[in-house]
């Protein structure tokens, strides 16, 4: 069974996966990508930890970890990571 769900916060449907009595969401590498420039965009343009993008992000960090192999990775791919690293270097 498929199912869609508008989320309150941005109003974008997301596509859901019922299984047995659990519910899989499923996100396109796309709509991470997005979600990740959301959040950098919103914290100002300034780098953000796993931790601070817990309490305003749309997507589970383990969900994007899982799908790019590691937090840094999935900021490369949203071509965030020399940001924070030009950021931490001048820190």
């Amino acid at each position: 069974m498929v199912a869609k769900k508008t989320t309150k916060k941005t109003g974008k449907t997301v596509v859901a996966k019922k299984t047995g009595t659990k519910v899989v969401q499923k996100y396109t590498n796309a709509q991470i990508v997005a979600e990740l420039r959301r959040v950098f965009v919103e914290n100002n343009e300034q780098p953000f930890s796993r931790r601070s993008y817990e309490e305003v992000g749309l997507i589970s960090k383990t969900t994007i970890e899982n799908r790019f192999g590691s937090w840094t990775d999935a900021l490369k791919e949203a071509r965030l990571y020399n940001r924070f690293v030009k950021a931490r270097k001048a820190a």
